[in-house]
């Protein structure tokens, strides 16, 4: 792994500014897996997965700052350029052969500007838009079926637009109008020769609302936020198992479009000297709005289920957030503070077929840290415990299409630890 960027500002004019930002990344990774963990049985026997990652990309980006006496502006290109193999392959089956050898090369070049103007003392507009052209190239070499090709090209054009107003100092207010997208994909996981598998996707695309609001009170020590959004997503991609000839293959698909609604809230405040305090709910709405022939299939069974009515999965209805910290008033051995923080979420599927199977109920996680900082602000230690109840919970299950076993991300059991650090 080798990651490398740099960062060029060069103020031409007073008024305008240069801005270049380059990204270098090279990934190399492989992974092996024992699906059913047993050494007989399951769908897949003893067999056991292997995946492997060569990935390399570019990027650039220029952006030309400028200010005049009515708006501030922004002008700018982008480039990327990704270029990755993915091998997939079970030896028990296949031997020493690859099953699927994936190379995607993409290349995309953007043009993007946007515009920010006060219209009064407590108004101001922004506006902005970028237009993109991307092309994605597929090479699929298999072990045992002929070799296939894709390629898929999109222009598409995003806008957004906006309104902030600040009728008093303590007081901020905003709406904002915004399109997006995201680009056609293709799925090179263990096809087992079926190039169709690998078919492209359609370009996700997506319209969202917000209007939101922050109220500062007491002389800034405690401050209110509030959100509200609504978000409307077309086309909108996912993965899904299929048997093909007695054999799970991952198909990349658009099953339709996903409204998304919610609102946020949240608290801040210092209570007393050194007693700081945040708080935060967020309640969340989806539905999926798909044709009646668009199913998904899960289980040993294979179990057939529309997806039309059904939530998106790992959206919980509603989470709450906290966190209580005390900055004890320094003293010569250096600055000590005390502090807990907790989340709470609801209950949550984790399949488009909204089965009861893989779920995860409502759960909470506490965790608990002590700081200490030399008065130098050199020397720093902190001593944590993380899920303090040692709460059992899940952050992923799925009992894929056809498979007899499920797979479960367990979250972090109850850890402790202790962190040491040093500034030059």
């Amino acid at each position: 792994f080798a990651e490398y960027s740099a960062r060029f500002n060069w103020d031409i004019t007073p008024s305008i500014k240069l801005v270049s930002i380059t990204g270098y990344l090279d990934y190399d990774r492989y992974f092996q897996e024992d699906g059913d963990g047993w050494a007989v049985g399951g769908f897949l026997g003893n067999a056991g997965s292997i995946y492997g990652l060569d990935a390399e990309q570019f990027s650039q980006e220029l952006q030309l700052h400028g200010e005049t006496g009515i708006a501030n502006w922004v002008l700018g290109g982008f480039y990327y350029n990704d270029d990755r193999t993915a091998i997939s392959t079970i030896p028990e089956f296949f031997g020493d052969a690859i099953d699927t050898t994936g190379r995607i090369k993409t290349e995309s070049f953007a043009g993007f500007v946007s515009v920010d103007a006060p219209v009064t003392e407590t108004v101001s507009l922004e506006a902005g838009g970028r237009f993109t052209n991307e092309t994605k190239e597929l090479d699929l070499i298999f072990a045992f079926a002929p070799d296939a090709s894709y390629e898929v090209e999109v222009n598409e054009f995003t806008w957004r637009t906006g309104a902030n107003w600040r009728p008093i100092d303590p007081a901020f207010f905003y709406f904002n109008a915004a399109t997006g997208y995201k680009s056609p994909d293709f799925n090179t996981t263990l096809l087992f020769g079926d190039a169709s598998a690998a078919a492209p996707t359609e370009p996700e695309t997506s319209f969202s609302l917000e209007a939101g609001g922050k109220l500062d009170l007491g002389d800034g020590r405690f401050s209110l936020s509030a959100a509200i959004f609504r978000n409307r997503v077309k086309n909108k991609q996912a993965t899904v198992t299929q048997i093909v000839n007695d054999l799970p293959v991952a198909r990349l698909f658009n099953f339709g479009e996903v409204e998304i609604r919610g609102a946020e809230l949240e608290f801040a405040g210092k209570l007393a000297e050194g007693l700081t305090t945040k708080f935060g709910v967020s309640l969340l709405d989806t539905e999926i709005h798909a044709p009646a022939t668009t199913t998904y299939s899960t289980g040993p069974a294979s179990d057939v289920t529309p997806i039309d009515g059904n939530e998106l999965p790992a959206t919980p209805e509603y989470t709450f957030n906290g966190l209580v910290r005390y900055d004890f008033p320094e003293v010569s051995a250096g600055n000590f503070a005390l502090q807990g923080d907790f989340n709470y979420i609801a209950d949550q599927y984790f399949q488009l077929d909204n089965n009861e199977r893989d779920t995860q109920d409502a759960y909470g996680v506490l965790n608990l840290r002590a700081f200490w900082r030399d008065s130098t602000d050199r020397y720093s230690v902190q001593v944590f415990v993380e899920n303090v109840t040692d709460t059992t919970y899940a952050s992923y299950v799925g009992t894929w299409n056809g498979f007899d076993t499920r797979y479960i991300w367990w979250g972090l059991p109850r850890t402790w630890g202790v962190r040491a650090g040093v500034e030059f």
